[in-house]
């Protein structure tokens, strides 16, 4: 759910599900700041 939703940079701060970042999924775009596909996408650039 995150993932999809990480394009809502309010959903990225507040973590909607903040297993999302600790498992990985997408985390690291998340965390950098990548732009809404690759957080959409869950890759790693």
């Amino acid at each position: 759910m995150a993932l999809i939703k990480g394009n809502d940079l309010n959903n990225v701060l507040r973590g909607t599900s903040l297993a999302d970042i600790i498992y990985g999924y997408g985390g690291a775009d998340t965390i950098y700041g990548y732009d809404g596909d690759d957080r959409i996408s869950g890759g790693t650039g």
